[in-house]
């Protein structure tokens, strides 16, 4: 780890906390609730702490149904009212507390005391920094109980170099261990995070969660229960072998460089980025094409939706009354809008251009456009001054591409033709066009073109087709004989069969002549159950023959239908007779009819 001088002299100031002559020598094993979140946030502190709690509520439905629902309650309290307050607000269950300070805030207007403000821009002191271990999911510390982990963690921390923690908690099934520093202006936020980022990796085998590392998470407070497990700390001893750390120090030991370090590597990068910005600007002077960044993206996108109101309101937007305004500029402008609050600073750049494109966007004067994208606007303004709740500069936290305008205007490949769209086009036209950059580019560094390259290897699956059908050369033989690898072999076998043409198709059987479905006659015994006895009637015959023919066959045997003949039956090819043993013929009802009739 590094240190400077600065450093050096800030490490004296590592110390215990501040607790009184009667606390120092208590065992950490009998600490309150009310004692642990004095620790937090020591008499005299600036800022609040954040109690929070789960529970069930009572709720009273529309019909009149009473039920109970879960609910999560919070309270906040200065240094000075701790104590009351904790004590007031614990029921013999849990209490999380936030280990950072916040500003004494009330959320929606509210009181600080109901309704406190634990959102990031709200944060005032940064005076923790912890890492929470479910070593109890790691497969090697399942087995391992909390008071073993304790060793376990101080070994990891003496053998990485780092300050030992102020205390180990153990939460239920895991452990919170915890560094307690001065309270750190939240200016600090992102040396904080890297410490965060640090301890996560330095014990990323024992399960640290790093959703609970954030500067708003919260922790339990020792003294209270976690689903019946109670919440007691298991290390150090006692209350006054906790130590306070100074953060500037800690952070010296924890992360590779210091503040200095960084500062000048940040100077530096900052000045090989002017430099190469002074080098592009002079080439775009000369005539070359401009290095594309974001700068670039959304003027080109902001372009192309120009290209697409300008098609479509050929002659200019003309809204004279409610009637005439179907809502299309307003979507225009929101677009716009969400663009343009890229780079809008405090907002009055925003302001600025609304006003001056109103005109243009169809609205009657530039109060009412502005007032249509008053919400973008208040939004940029919030986040310059810190008060949103996702900080994010120069996007103004507004999800926006070319895939999303391009269904939200409904753009289709014909118009994006028409126009020379570059960026809002569908996605098979984007699709295409990399495809054909990718082409050129492959081309443009010697690359030999796929459709030459596709009739080469067409030509080797001939060849080993005809060695393989001449020769009977197997697989590796073809591949030794040509000097090719298997996998190139496989490929060109599969297209140059692809590539044989199929045989003709054999025609289909002409179907035998039938008679026509009035001439035949219905029967409700299948044919295979019939027996024709062809006696001395010479009319029956014939008259089967006419009516029948193609129903039945010519050779069959005088048989009943095998659910009237209970008698076994041996099949002819099995080589035994029909039936065993003689028996009368049976002849069914309709050939009788037919001989009574002849």
């Amino acid at each position: 780890m590094s240190s400077s001088p600065v450093v050096a002299a800030a490490r004296i100031l590592y110390g215990p906390v501040s607790v009184g002559p009667d606390l120092a020598d208590l065992p950490t094993s009998r600490l309150t609730p009310e004692q642990h979140a004095s620790l937090l946030l020591p008499p005299g502190s600036k800022g609040m702490l954040v109690l929070g709690r789960r529970g069930r509520e009572a709720v009273v439905s529309r019909t009149g149904e009473r039920s109970t629902r879960s609910m999560y309650r919070q309270v906040g309290a200065k240094a000075d009212e701790l104590p009351a307050t904790v004590r007031a607000f614990l029921h013999g269950g849990e209490i999380l507390v936030a280990l950072n300070a916040f500003r004494v805030k009330g959320t929606f207007g509210g009181s600080y005391a109901e309704w406190p403000d634990r959102r990031l821009p709200n944060l005032l002191h940064l005076r923790a920094c912890w890492v929470e271990l479910d070593f109890y999911k790691r497969g090697e510390w399942r087995r391992r109980s909390a008071e073993e982990m304790v060793w376990q963690v101080l070994d990891r921390c003496r053998e990485k170099g780092i300050p030992v923690p102020s205390y180990i908690v153990a939460s239920g099934r895991g452990l919170h261990v915890v560094w307690l520093t001065e309270g750190v202006p939240s200016i600090a936020l992102p040396a904080w995070a890297a410490v965060q980022r640090s301890l996560s990796g330095t014990f990323k085998d024992m399960g640290p969660d790093t959703v609970a590392a954030n500067p708003c998470g919260n922790q339990r407070l020792v003294g209270t229960s976690n689903r019946g497990v109670d919440v007691r700390m298991l290390w150090p001893a006692t209350v006054g072998e906790i130590r306070r750390y100074v953060f500037r120090a800690l952070s010296a030991d924890i992360l590779p460089y210091t503040p200095e370090q960084c500062r000048e590597h940040r100077e530096k990068r900052r000045e090989r980025t002017a430099v190469r910005r002074a080098a592009a600007a002079r080439s775009v002077a000369s005539g070359a094409s401009p290095r594309l960044d974001v700068g670039t993206y959304k003027a080109t996108m902001e372009a192309d939706l120009w290209k697409v109101f300008d098609h479509r309101y050929p002659e200019g937007v003309r809204i004279r009354t409610d009637e005439d305004d179907d809502g299309s500029h307003g979507r225009f402008l929101y677009a716009f809008a969400k663009i343009w609050a890229a780079n809008a600073g405090s907002g009055d750049e925003l302001q600025a251009q609304v006003e001056l494109h109103a005109q243009r966007l169809g609205y009657r004067s530039p109060k009412h456009a502005v007032a249509e994208a008053g919400s973008i606007i208040r939004r940029v303004r919030q986040i310059f001054r810190g008060e949103a709740r996702r900080n994010r500069p120069g996007t103004g936290y507004y999800r926006f591409g070319p895939r999303r305008l391009v269904d939200e205007f409904g753009i289709t490949e014909a118009e994006a033709r028409d126009l020379d769209l570059r960026m809002l086009v569908p996605a098979e036209m984007k699709r295409e066009r990399v495809a054909e950059r990718q082409r050129k580019t492959r081309l443009a560094k010697g690359a030999t073109p796929r459709t030459e390259v596709a009739s080469a290897r067409l030509d080797l699956g001939r060849r080993a087709l005809a060695m393989r059908e001449a020769e009977g050369l197997s697989r590796p033989q073809l591949c030794a004989r040509l000097g090719v690898k298997p996998t190139l072999l496989d490929k060109a076998l599969r297209e140059a069969k692809a590539a044989v043409p199929a045989a003709p198709a054999k025609p289909a059987p002409k179907a035998k002549p039938r008679l026509p479905a009035a001439g035949r006659a219905s029967s409700l015994v299948s044919s295979r159950y019939i027996a024709i006895v062809a006696e001395a009637a010479d009319e029956a015959p014939n008259a089967l023959e006419a009516g029948m023919a193609s129903a039945y066959t010519q050779t069959v045997r005088d048989e009943a239908p095998p659910h009237e003949d209970p008698r076994p039956v041996t099949p002819s090819e099995a080589g035994g007779p029909s039936h065993v043993g003689p028996r009368p013929p049976v002849v069914p009802d309709f050939i009788a009819k037919l001989r009574r009739t002849a």
